[in-house]
């Protein structure tokens, strides 16, 4: 049985003097990009300091730089508009799409969504009714889209990409997904 163990486990244990320093980065080598431990909403080095809401806006950004750097998109924007529905005078009346992607072909929206709660499908409704054009151009990504990233090891390939799996510490490590 191989005893599991996430970076900020190791970390902390080399911090308390269990590990000896610089045991972290020997079992982790350039194997394994070594990422922080995940986060939700926050601000992101590795982004410039960004400020993200939760760990898969966070990979999705990292995504998108990864894209960019490569030359499959020409820029992308985090929440750079927010729709307001003007008629609508309770409840849900805007809606700020998490990016903004550009290319040759034109711009595009992405929404990363963990939980689609009540609130989350009025937005989107009413997005679809108030804005049809912008919809069109909607994506949304859900946790299936983020398991088929890591499933592929894509995910592994993008420099910050943000694991929720923990490392298998045994005979080396690896990571799962």
């Amino acid at each position: 049985m191989a005893l599991r163990l996430t970076v900020k486990d190791l970390t902390e244990l080399e911090r308390r003097g269990r590990l000896p320093k610089g045991t972290v980065a020997g079992l982790l080598g350039a194997a394994i990009d070594v990422t922080p431990p995940r986060q939700s909403g926050g601000k992101r080095a590795s982004l410039g300091g960004l400020y993200v809401r939760s760990s898969w806006e966070a990979s999705f950004a990292h995504w998108l730089r990864y894209r960019h750097a490569r030359g499959e998109i020409w820029g992308w924007a985090y929440e750079p508009v927010e729709f307001w529905f003007h008629e609508i005078r309770r409840g849900t009346r805007t809606y700020l799409p998490d990016f903004l992607t550009w290319d040759r072909t034109g711009w595009a929206w992405s929404e990363i969504k963990g939980f689609n709660d009540p609130k989350s499908k009025t937005r989107l409704k009413r997005f679809k009714l108030y804005y049809p054009d912008e919809y069109a151009r909607l994506t949304v990504y859900d946790h299936n889209w983020f398991h088929r990233m890591i499933r592929s090891g894509l995910a592994g390939a993008i420099p910050g990409w943000e694991f929720a799996h923990p490392l298998t510490i045994a005979r080396g490590a690896t990571r799962h997904g």
